[in-house]
C-alpha cells in the first residue's frame, strides 16, 4: 500500500510538473558577468572537465553564499550582491539535456556542482523519504519542477536537494542517497 501511494505521489507530481512552465533560475547572492570577467583558470577548468558544455552563463558568487548554501531558486527570489571581493565563480550550463551549476574558486578548482535531476531520477530511497514529507514537515509541499544532485568535490559527498514550501515559508531539504535527511536550510 505504501509503495502504491508513493508511486501515485510521484506520478501526480510528474504530471503537475510537466504541465508547469519552467521557471527562470536565480542563484542567490550572485551577479551575472561575461566570460571576459572570469579568471582564466576557471574557464580552463570548465573547458577541460566539461568540453561539450553549451549555453554557458557566468556569475560572480559572494563568499557568504558559497560557504553558506549556494542556493539556486526561481526567478521570483531577489538576488543581492554584498560589498566584498569575489573569490568564487559559478558557471551554469547545459550538458546532455541536464542543467549544471558549478562552483569554482578563483584558482579554477571545482568545489561543488549541482545537476538538475529529471523527475523520478533520484534514488529510490530519496523518493520514498520525500513521499513521507507530510509526516516530517506538516503542511509543506514540494515546489517547482526541480530536484538537484549536489556533489561536494573535496569530500565526494552526494546529496539530493528538494525545495518545499508552506505558505511563504521555503525550506531546502538535503537527503543522502539512502534517504536520510541530513540538512535543512531556510
Amino acid at each position: 500500500m505504501k509503495k502504491t501511494l508513493g508511486l501515485l505521489f510521484w506520478l501526480m507530481t510528474g504530471l503537475l510538473l510537466h504541465a508547469q512552465k519552467r521557471d527562470e533560475i536565480v542563484i542567490r547572492d550572485t551577479r551575472k558577468i561575461s566570460r571576459l570577467e572570469i579568471p582564466r583558470p576557471v574557464t580552463d577548468s570548465l573547458e577541460k572537465k566539461f568540453p561539450d558544455a553549451n549555453t554557458i552563463q557566468y556569475y560572480q558568487t559572494a563568499t557568504a553564499a558559497a560557504k553558506n548554501g549556494w542556493i539556486i531558486v526561481s526567478s521570483n527570489a531577489r538576488a543581492k550582491w554584498p560589498n566584498e571581493q569575489t573569490i568564487y565563480y559559478t558557471a551554469a550550463f547545459k550538458l546532455n539535456d541536464y542543467q549544471y551549476y558549478n562552483l569554482y574558486n578563483k584558482k579554477g578548482e571545482l568545489l561543488k556542482y549541482k545537476c538538475e535531476m529529471k523527475k523520478g531520477r533520484s534514488p529510490y530511497q530519496v523518493r520514498q523519504a520525500v513521499s513521507k514529507l507530510s509526516g516530517t514537515f506538516p503542511g509543506y509541499a514540494l515546489t517547482g519542477n526541480r530536484c538537484y544532485k549536489v556533489v561536494h568535490m573535496d569530500s565526494r559527498n552526494v546529496y539530493y536537494e528538494v525545495t518545499v514550501q508552506k505558505d511563504a515559508n521555503i525550506k531546502y531539504l538535503y537527503y543522502s542517497a539512502n534517504g536520510q535527511l541530513v540538512k535543512v536550510k531556510e
